[in-house]
């Protein structure tokens, strides 16, 4: 398996993808840009460059190559962003945020979906990062 990720949970994830999808998920992990926003059930939300995506790991990516090529095309099972997911999961890099409250879960939800990014999500990282630092 390229990028060695023989052997691990994460192999099977990253069949079908690139080479150079699986180096971006890997980077992506490194760089802490999955954030877990709900346990249960598990939400998840990918902070890309150029927009957010919802992640119900393992299963779905709110992505455009996760819905053309894994739900439509069927060329694959996933995308680089439920990749990142399941490396920072693995490696214990993930992070969190305090649970939200259902309303802010929706919110955030909701904003990615309609805009591309969450306002509400970046406040609640502010706001523990903030915690943290105290």
């Amino acid at each position: 398996m390229p990028g060695g990720l023989e052997g691990g949970e994460c192999e099977k994830v990253a069949e079908g993808l690139s080479e150079s999808s699986i180096e971006k998920a890997k980077r992506a992990a490194k760089e802490g840009r999955v954030i877990i926003v709900s346990e249960d059930p598990e939400i998840a939300v990918f902070l890309g460059s150029t927009g957010d995506y919802v992640l119900i790991p393992p299963v779905y990516c709110s992505c455009k190559d996760f819905s053309i090529n894994a739900l439509i095309r069927g060329k694959r099972r996933t995308c680089y962003h439920l990749l990142s997911f399941c490396l920072a999961k693995q490696s214990g890099s993930i992070k969190s945020i305090p649970t939200p409250t259902k309303i802010e879960l929706t919110t955030i939800v909701r904003e990615i979906i309609i805009s591309g990014r969450s306002k509400e999500l970046r406040k609640l990282i502010n706001i523990s990062e903030g915690s943290m630092k105290e």
